[in-house]
């Protein structure tokens, strides 16, 4: 019989559904190969110890812009194929070349390591925190793996002065029996017994004599545990059998009880790299100084602005530095869906970057902060690292997400009343969950749904209550994400889920083909596109009329408002395509001149009507959180857009001169290029009709008119020192911009033209920053259309992949319009297969639509279209 190359073939099954298996290291600082045994265990022994560890299968180092190089230099050594062998009960078995490291690099002593390392909560170690709350079990297990109990914080206290000062006599009783030393003094000469009497604390301070008697310290009568949780190790890659489906599956629904019910979690970010040293200095800084940097005007990513830190009293922060930062964001382990639960779930969650021990609440409230200088200041510069093809997130909202859900389960685990319990319980929704974690990766997408399972199960007893109904891998892609999103929507209530990416999506492939075009590709990465809105009005959302769970049909009722009449499209997707003149946008919203008001209202203003849509009427932040930031767009964006369209038009003009000499617009280009003798006048030639629709605005709007005038742009693209201020970058140091310039230019021969794409970097962008970062949220993905209701017209912005023709809808639980194709009756339905439209009892008269996405339409975001018309409404299918 040959011998097994790997265990998982000769694994014993496991004995029943609480039953998991864990290793044990054999020859720890031996030479040789890592030597490990495999042990079952039980889940309901309340002995059991043991931690786990949560990695990256691959290689774990930052991808994205800046970081890509070394991440390609050195991905063979992680390919699938490149394994390294260790020993598991005698057999030979391979194992990443991740997981290696991990096990070969972290200390056996990470988790007394972790215990006393002083905190930056005035430096009290986790043994102080937990003396001061009375946490008398979690003090017991710091004091059995050797816990220094007579470290001192910053003023002077040790763990016993805590707890007598609190009155909790059992971690005072504890703290003398194991080695406390009862007479230790703190910066202010107080004994433990001085703050106790101090604090009335009568049995305390009685206690604390009685230990008086005794030596000091006390030898402990506890011994230190020997086979602790250090010593037992559950590994998903090993300890489940990843040939036997069946089992997997199980062991996936026990995710949760796996990591909460562990001692501790070791989060291995992987080895250092060039970038680790300077990231952690960053992340050190920041979290040392968190206050002042909420309330300072640092802009995050960018080492600009000297002042702003001296302002702050924060040291400075090189360009390095934050560069770092990123690069420990941008790990592998904060991109994948598995380490949600696996960070989430834990009470000890430790995070090693090689040999950085890591505080995970450190990483996350300087996440969090990011995220809201990010939106209050209207910048973008933590999605400079992404690469192009990827959706711009912020290099810190993973962390953020995870630190937010860390977060509610901590005091979810802490509510002392099942009423506060169900509370918390009720938060942890299978769509709030996909929502807030569309932006990790999974190698098999059905993860993006089996790996919230754990969480959704947290709060029940046995780990069986909210979470997904079969964990099962023999089910395809489209079964596994449109019987999610059916339940989402019965859970919710409405039809909310459909805003997340459901239609506008890339074309599927494989599995995923099958979707129907309402259900979304969870696969794909995305974030939340439409806040505060109220199209539907709130009217009450009667449900699908059909309720088979895997249904490719969705039968629901509408209002249609209208039919798109013009779609912009989009000059460039390329990556800064966004921020490049669309011309469009103005000869669009001139189409509504005589039809953009209902009877009898008052003539609008057009250019307001398009600033509007083009960053659908929300404020900077609000894509964010609507409920922090605010929802509409304030009346002074109007005035910001008026700088934003100079931009456009000159950065237009830009790209034309540069076309003329044979070269393209490009937003990694050099600032700026000095042309020879320009023979191309822009203005008279392919922005002649830009200029001409300006003139129009300008006559319609009157006073009211806030896009530049035909002068005004003249005048600024002749101007050689506004042209170097909005083709430059602000200065690092905020001190203003200097320039020299070659006489051929200063005397007007030679032009200098930008890159053809507005230049965010810029200080004339800087002053309308505001409004820019909301048109960056709200364009991204969108064109600009027209709708008409008759001989109404509406401006809006649609996916990309709508087209003249798709009707705008209405839909009872959708807080946007929606964007629907007909389906004309025995026509291609699409992706989907005919077999899953066969056999439901629906109307066969009712008409059936694909879904293409939601849409922003400017006059009828909070219910204009249907109020009163609600008895109007009618079936249709969506497939």
């Amino acid at each position: 019989m040959s011998t097994p190359s790997s265990p998982h073939e000769a694994y014993a099954p496991l004995s029943d559904g609480s039953s998991i298996r864990l290793l044990r290291r054999l020859n720890r600082n031996q030479p040789g190969p890592m030597r490990f045994s495999i042990e079952h265990h039980n889940l309901s022994d309340p002995d059991l110890a043991y931690h786990c560890l949560s990695y990256t299968w691959g290689n774990p180092f930052a991808h994205g812009r800046g970081f890509s190089e070394f991440y390609d230099e050195v991905s063979p050594l992680y390919r699938p194929d490149r394994t390294v062998p260790i020993i598991v009960d005698e057999r030979p078995m391979r194992v990443s070349k991740n997981l290696y490291d991990a096990l070969a690099t972290l200390p056996e002593s990470a988790y007394l390591d972790y215990t006393n390392r002083p905190t930056r909560n005035r430096g009290q170690t986790v043994v102080h925190g937990a003396a001061a709350k009375g946490r008398c079990s979690l003090l017991l297990r710091h004091v059995k793996c050797g816990a220094d109990l007579n470290a001192v914080d910053d003023g002077g206290k040790t763990p016993l002065h805590h707890a007598a000062a609190n009155g909790f006599d059992d971690c005072v009783e504890l703290l003398c029996k194991t080695g406390a030393l009862r007479e230790a003094k703190d910066k202010d000469g107080q004994t433990a017994e001085d703050l106790a009497v101090s604090a009335g604390h009568e049995s305390t301070v009685l206690l604390l004599q009685e230990w008086m008697s005794r030596p000091d310290p006390e030898p402990s009568s506890i011994p230190l545990e020997e086979d602790g949780p250090e010593k037992l190790i559950w590994i998903d890659a090993i300890c489940i059998n990843q040939s036997d489906l069946d089992e997997k599956g199980i062991q996936v629904r026990m995710m949760n009880t796996i990591y909460s019910r562990a001692s501790f979690v070791i989060g291995w970010l992987g080895p250092e790299d060039s970038h680790t040293e300077d990231g952690v200095r960053a992340l050190n800084t920041l979290a040392a100084h968190l206050p002042q940097f909420q309330k300072s005007s640092i802009e995050p990513f960018s080492g600009s602005g000297a002042n702003h830190y001296s302002d702050a009293g924060i040291p400075p922060i090189s360009r390095s530095e934050w560069d770092g930062l990123a690069s420990i964001y941008q790990r592998q382990w904060f991109r994948r869906t598995w380490i949600v639960q696996e960070a989430v779930l834990p009470v000890v969650l430790i995070i090693y970057c090689g040999k950085h021990m890591l505080s995970i609440h450190e990483l996350g409230t300087v996440a969090q902060s990011l995220r809201v200088a990010e939106a209050l200041g209207g910048t973008r510069k933590g999605t400079n690292y992404t690469l192009p093809g990827e959706i711009a997130v912020s290099v810190e909202w993973n962390m953020a997400e995870v630190f937010k859900w860390r977060e509610k389960m901590y005091w979810a685990y802490r509510a002392e009343t099942e009423e506060e319990r169900r509370g918390y319980r009720e938060g942890f929704t299978l769509a709030r969950l996909v929502g807030d974690f569309r932006t990790f990766l999974a190698s098999d997408v059905r993860d993006k749904i089996f790996s919230l399972d754990g969480i959704l199960n947290a709060f029940t007893e046995g780990g069986q209550g909210n979470g997904i109904n079969g964990v099962d891998y023999h089910m395809d892609v489209a079964t596994v994400y449109t019987a999610a999103t059916r339940r989402i929507i019965q859970e919710e209530g409405n039809l909310g889920i459909l805003t997340s990416g459901a239609g506008n999506q890339p074309e599927k492939s494989g599995e995923q083909a099958r979707l129907p075009s309402w259900a979304p590709n969870f696969a794909v990465p995305g974030v939340g596109a439409a806040p505060g809105f109220s199209a539907d009005g709130g009217i009450a959302f009667p449900g699908p009329r059909d309720s088979v769970p895997n249904s490719s049909l969705l039968g629901i009722k509408g209002l249609r408002v209208g039919r798109i009449r013009q779609a912009g499209g989009r000059v460039s997707t390329a990556p800064g395509g966004i921020m490049m003149f669309d011309p469009s946008h103005l000869k669009l919203v001139l189409s509504l001149r005589d039809t953009a008001r209902q009877p009898g209202a008052e003539k609008p203003v057009l250019t307001e009507i398009l600033w509007r849509t083009l960053c659908m009427n929300t404020s900077t932040g609000a894509f964010f959180d609507s409920s922090q930031f605010g929802p509409v767009a304030p009346d002074d964006m109007g005035n910001q857009f008026t700088i934003f369209m100079a931009l456009m038009l000159l950065a237009g003009a830009d790209q034309k001169v540069l076309e003329s000499v044979g070269l393209s617009a490009d937003q990694t280009r050099e600032m700026h290029t000095i042309i020879h003798k320009p023979a191309c006048n822009p203005w008279k030639e392919s922005l002649a009709s830009a200029l001409d629709h300006l003139d129009a605005l300008v006559e319609y709007d009157g006073e009211k008119c806030l896009a530049p005038t035909r002068q005004e742009i003249l005048m600024l693209w002749d101007n050689l020192k506004y042209t170097l201020m909005r083709t430059t970058p602000a200065r690092a140091d905020g001190s203003p911009l200097e320039f020299s310039v070659p006489p051929a230019v200063a005397d007007g021969t030679d032009r200098i033209v930008g890159r053809g794409v507005v230049n965010g970097d810029s200080p004339v962008y800087m002053k309308c920053r505001g409004f820019g970062s909301s048109y960056l949220m709200a364009y991204g993905g969108r064109q600009l259309v027209t709708i008409f209701d008759a001989d109404v017209g509406f401006l809006g912005l649609a996916p990309v992949a709508a087209k003249k023709g798709d009707e705008i809808w209405i839909l009872p639980g959708l807080n946007a319009p929606a964007v629907l194709r007909r389906v004309a009756d025995g026509a291609d339905h699409g992706d989907v297969a005919a077999d899953d439209l066969e056999g439901l009892s629906l109307n066969e008269n009712v008409v059936r639509y694909s879904f293409v996405g939601i849409a922003y339409v400017h006059g009828i975001m909070n219910g204009e279209a249907i109020e009163s018309r609600e008895g109007e409404l009618r079936d249709i299918d969506l497939v």
